[in-house]
């Protein structure tokens, strides 16, 4: 065989193959896309034909040392030597590009002794390959075609994700639905006093629900958050984290499980990539739908592309997209994506009562509204921001630090175009309430509309998430109680913690003993009760905050352990905490600081020292993709 024309494409097969056979192994929780092996085949075959010259040029080299050796031998050896190793070295190095990373990191002995192993493997690989098609060129081609078959096989069944329950549900055991407005500030609802209707759906479902006045976020971070309330601990407790994405259910299992364990069906439909399922948040349910994005996204050589795409556009503004300079992937998907696939599971055939947990992640950055909902909230503006904010192609730096210039026109122009997302999706999520109410059938409904956290506009000199203002940790917290009651306006401090023994509660199941929370089906509590908000999803130690509330008092506390600096706010004349008033109340601030302390090891809280990257590859070009980590 001294013609290239079948081992070549045998090679990129075959490594088209075992990396779709990688990225089908990371998704354990749920079955993969049937395109994806296709999808894959696509992408090395457009990688291979980039690198032909550079194949060509190594393929010669190899011809000027063996002349003896075959055409096709030579042009394997070169395609897995310019192919595959800038892959190996890429998988390697991929975690020193972490949120807040830069080039410098890689000139540590670690990450150089990394490339060279990866240079060593991928020349080893070349070399064997050169040998074995030189020698047995045709059983060469069987092996590598084998590998590429195992890429296109397909398992149907997910590891670990069978349905078992050990129970039936009572006969009037009543369907759960969790429904998540990602990044929605309680302060820009008309449920809340918002003098113009951006949710009139919801403020209309808040009539005949308990709505809670005084409701914060668990976290500022979308997994963290939404773990606490699947889990009904605090960060600290369950352990995740910006810098560490894992979460171990075995050690704090989700309410999913329970409830799957009492004879509920369980699914989850997210509309964010920082809630991919590797991270642990699917424990418990039958079905986790995190399709986000096509599922070659998870393979190692788009992963690549990814980080390279980010790299030229940060050196081409003309390929910048706005932050978002990447092909066919958007970390994000659509209520329009999200609910239907929600709703076709939720009127499946299964009889058994369902917990359904949504996350909608439309009104999370970047702020960009349709033109009806523009027509209805976005005052006339001829400023220069637009809702992609400082990731915007068209923004100019113009002070040391980010928002620093913007008016109050600007800031006016942000909060029209984030409230303008929050009607669009106010009228989605009517549609789909009104859908799941007639899918429950004779079975009640219970149900919690909440958010993971809130967002800034430049209170304080602050955008975003990444801090505890009011407006970033103040968040709607609506409850619907499956036996029906008239409207209720509650001024009981509540949290994110609350969430999962409140669910629990609506299946008639006692709280797990670890959990802080309170049942809110069952209980009211107190306005002076004790409530956390832990900031811990930063990039470095000296960031991490925490904030203890007891009516009318919100301490703040800088440090890992919650035992730095303390600052004190009085939320009767400082709605938004921008107003430390610590040295006027010294006796205040230390029973708070005793309170916080003791709470905290109540449950042997985690003081951030295993602070790591999770072993998922892409997760920190996803947090990035979003926002995250300084950009």
């Amino acid at each position: 065989m001294r013609h290239p024309i079948v081992l070549l494409p045998a090679v990129v097969l075959a490594c088209a193959g075992l990396d779709s056979a990688q990225a089908r192994a990371g998704l354990w929780y749920r079955d993969a896309e049937s395109p994806l092996f296709l999808h894959s085949v696509a992408l090395w075959v457009g990688y291979a034909a980039l690198g032909l010259p550079l194949i060509a040029l190594v393929s010669w080299l190899l011809r000027r040392w063996r002349p003896e050796a075959p055409a096709g031998a030579r042009w394997a050896a070169s395609t897995v030597a310019v192919l595959v190793t800038p892959v190996l070295v890429h998988v390697q190095l991929d975690p020193y590009f972490g949120l807040g990373g830069d080039l410098g990191a890689l000139l540590a002995p670690g990450p150089l002794a990394l490339v060279a192993a990866a240079g060593a493997v991928g020349v080893a690989g070349a070399t064997v390959i050169f040998i074995a098609a030189e020698r047995l060129p045709a059983l060469t081609v069987v092996g590598l075609l084998a590998a590429s078959a195992a890429g296109a096989a397909h398992d149907p069944t997910p590891v670990g994700q069978e349905p078992t329950p050990t129970a039936t549900a009572p006969a009037d055991a009543p369907n759960i639905l969790l429904l998540v407005w990602d990044t929605t500030r309680a302060a820009s609802l008309d449920l809340y006093g918002r003098e113009r209707a951006t949710a009139p759906a919801l403020a209309r479902l808040g009539e005949n629900a308990r709505v809670y006045e005084r409701a914060r976020s668990a976290s500022v971070f979308t997994l963290t958050s939404h773990l606490s309330m699947l889990t009904g601990t605090y960060p600290s407790h369950h352990g995740a984290s910006l810098m560490r994405q894992t979460y171990d259910p075995d050690r704090t299992p989700s309410i999913a499980r329970t409830l799957r364990s009492a004879g509920y069906r369980t699914g989850a439909f997210v509309g964010t990539s920082v809630l991919r399922g590797d991270t642990g948040v699917c424990d418990g349910f039958d079905v986790y739908d995190d399709r986000v994005d096509p599922d070659v996204t998870r393979t190692r050589l788009w992963q690549a592309v990814h980080d390279v795409q980010t790299l030229v556009a940060a050196f081409v503004p003309a390929l910048g997209g706005n932050g978002r300079p990447h092909w066919f992937e958007t970390f994000d998907a659509s209520a329009d994506d999200v609910l239907p696939r929600a709703l076709e599971w939720i009127e499946g055939e299964d009889d058994r009562p369902w917990f359904c947990f949504v996350n909608l992640y439309d009104v999370h950055w970047p702020y960009v509204p349709s033109e009806e909902a523009r027509a209805q909230l976005v005052a006339p503006y001829d400023g220069r921001i637009d809702g992609y904010l400082f990731r915007s192609d068209s923004y100019e730096q113009r002070s040391e630090r980010k928002g620093a210039d913007l008016t109050d026109s600007d800031n006016a122009h942000l909060v029209d175009l984030y409230e303008a997302e929050l009607l669009d999706l106010d009228q989605k999520v009517d549609d789909f309430w009104r859908a799941a109410r007639r899918a429950a059938g004779e079975r009640r409904l219970g149900a919690v509309i909440t958010a993971d956290h809130g967002e800034a506009f430049g209170e304080g000199g602050r955008y975003k998430h990444d801090d505890l203002l009011e407006v970033q940790v103040r968040i709607p917290m609506v409850v619907v109680v499956p036996r029906g009651i008239d409207g209720e306006r509650l001024d009981g401090a509540v949290s994110g913690v609350d969430v999962a023994p409140t669910l629990l509660g609506f299946a008639g199941l006692d709280a797990q003993p670890w959990m802080p929370g309170v049942d809110l089906a069952h209980a009211a509590p107190s306005a002076d009760r004790v409530i956390l908000v832990e900031n811990r999803d930063k990039t470095s130690a000296d960031r991490i905050r925490h904030a203890v509330y007891r009516h009318p008092w919100k301490m703040v506390v800088h440090g890992e352990k919650a035992d730095g600096a303390a600052e004190l706010y009085d939320m009767r004349v400082d709605g938004v905490g921008l107003v430390d008033v610590a040295d006027q109340h010294a006796g205040v601030v230390a029973e708070l600081r005793r309170v916080l302390l003791d709470l905290r090891e109540s449950w042997g809280a985690d003081d951030g020292n295993g602070r790591e990257w999770a072993d998922g590859a892409g997760l920190a070009d996803h947090l990035r993709a979003l926002g995250y980590g300084g950009r």
